[in-house]
């Protein structure tokens, strides 16, 4: 078990490796910035919640895939109106969906209540 700086670092290069191309929009707005910003946030919320849940390290991938399919993080910014160039919601992390926990429960073989 490492420290909680070692998991949010583990959480931001699962994201990173996930996240999309996509850079300005047609008017030229930097827009990029904002979904980084926003999915930071949700990314350091889900390295705390996989600490505080004593979960191993390899699980981190799998609640940032599943924060990605329950649509808790910003994948395209130019429709996405949370990182809107006026508007930037505060990111909460809802935690893992049901389906998400069975599946990493299932994968690496965890021990769940």
């Amino acid at each position: 078990m490492g420290g909680l700086r070692e998991y949010k670092s583990f959480a931001g290069g699962s994201w990173n490796a996930l996240r999309g191309k996509y850079r300005y929009s047609l008017d030229g707005v930097w827009r990029d910035g904002h979904r980084d910003l926003y999915n930071n946030h949700i990314g350091n919320q889900i390295a705390a919640y996989a600490k505080e849940n004593r979960l191993p390290r390899k699980a981190i991938a799998y609640l940032v895939l599943d924060a990605v399919n329950t649509k808790q993080l910003v994948l395209n910014e130019f429709e996405d109106p949370r990182v809107g160039v006026l508007s930037f919601v505060d990111p909460k992390y809802k935690g893992p969906s049901w389906d998400g926990l069975k599946r990493m429960k299932h994968v690496l073989g965890l021990e769940w209540p």
